[in-house]
């Protein structure tokens, strides 16, 4: 089956001078999305995702060896940027069937500390403007969830800023990923079997904003179990919450699995963009909102993110168990 998720306009958060009327209504709706499927697709975002596509295009064709100058064994132990091979990320015990390069928040520059070693790039001449392309769209897609997210604590009966202080230095995550047809049923890879293009998950942060080409394969869990599929559409992004805004609200609005399965012959290209609290934020369940019976611990997101790349990552966070 194919899910009918929401299509909302979200114009009117990001202009100036819009009406209270007009905003509320679009609170409304994401609201409505985000506590029933917690996935919507969002239009009119003003972000050029086109031009996005095209700088991913230009870095995964480049040569093998190219790619691997900043391959993930050049961070720090405790970070997880830079470019991973196919099969190389593991969920549920299982190779993925992706190539991906990740990248922390611009300002990244502790090698100490988890998660906060700078991001790796490729010299200039190699790919010219490549670098300042994916950070000018790091900032234009913080911009959009910021936007999102204050609409989102609006929809909760909030003042719009309730989460600002979590995201003085929002943690954000650029990943570019490419996802070849599967290969036949039982192939390894990594000393594991392959599963999915990436099995199901669910988000550890607050926002994603997801791009994709035109192939399709994300696949959302309904509340009874069932898989279902959410179509690409070149104008919008598909945005789902992730773990911190159901613990935040006390499972209010959920947080919700989704998949990858590449069906067709062709390679799937998709752009996440994470917009997440701060590291060193500790997200306590809003009493007012928790429904009865929903028992939440407070989350350290700095500890949970790592745990979380940890698991994916095995062999670069030195957490194989085989």
């Amino acid at each position: 089956g194919v899910l009918n998720l929401p299509v909302i306009d979200v114009a009117v958060l990001l202009e100036d001078g819009a009406s209270e009327e007009a905003i509320s209504g679009v609170d409304r709706q994401i609201y409505e999305a985000c506590s029933q499927v917690g996935f919507f697709y969002c239009r009119n975002h003003g972000v050029d995702t086109g031009n996005m596509m095209e700088e991913l295009d230009r870095f995964f064709a480049l040569p093998e060896k190219v790619k691997e100058s900043i391959h993930m064994s050049k961070s720090p132990e405790k970070s997880f940027w830079g470019y991973s091979q196919l099969g190389a990320e593991t969920t549920l015990g299982m190779s993925d069937w992706h190539e991906c390069i990740d990248f922390g928040p611009v300002h990244s520059n502790n090698s100490a500390l988890p998660l906060q070693a700078p991001n790796l790039w490729l010299a200039e001449e190699i790919l010219p403007g490549w670098r300042a392309a994916l950070e000018r769209y790091m900032d234009d897609a913080s911009r959009v969830g910021d936007a999102l997210l204050r609409s989102i604590m609006r929809g909760l009966g909030l003042p719009s800023d309730a989460l600002e202080p979590h995201f003085q230095h929002p943690f954000t995550i650029l990943r570019l990923l490419n996802y070849p047809p599967m290969p036949p049923k039982g192939t390894q890879s990594h000393g594991k079997e392959v599963g999915l293009g990436i099995g199901a998950h669910r988000d550890y942060g607050c926002l994603t904003l997801l791009y994709q080409d035109d192939v399709g394969g994300l696949e959302v869990q309904r509340r009874d179990g069932s898989w279902i599929s959410a179509p690409p559409d070149p104008d919008c992004y598909i945005v789902n919450l992730g773990d911190m805004l159901m613990n935040f609200t006390g499972g209010r609005l959920v947080s919700t699995p989704h998949r990858v399965l590449n069906r067709t012959n062709r390679a799937r290209r998709s752009i996440p963009f994470f917009y997440d609290p701060q590291l060193s934020a500790v997200i306590q369940p809003r009493p007012e909102l928790s429904a009865a019976g929903q028992e939440m611990e407070p989350i350290h997101y700095g500890d949970y993110l790592y745990g979380k790349y940890a698991q994916s990552f095995v062999e670069h966070a030195g957490t194989d168990q085989q």
